[in-house]
């Protein structure tokens, strides 16, 4: 295994949040119709309805 430095991993989590993750979640993770954002992506990248967060909850 190889050793990276906190300043390395710190760089691949920004890359990975900021590149991946929320552009993904802003993607399919909206709920457009109903407000709000689900909580919860299944393993296809597809949001689970049960699971979901607004600010009326």
């Amino acid at each position: 295994m190889t050793s990276r430095t906190v300043g390395a991993l710190h760089s691949e989590l920004h890359r990975w949040l900021f590149d991946r993750a929320l552009p993904l979640w802003w993607e399919v993770g909206a709920d457009r119709a109903g407000g709000g954002f689900y909580d919860s992506l299944d393993d296809e990248g597809r949001p689970m309805a049960a699971a979901r967060w607004s600010d009326e909850t």
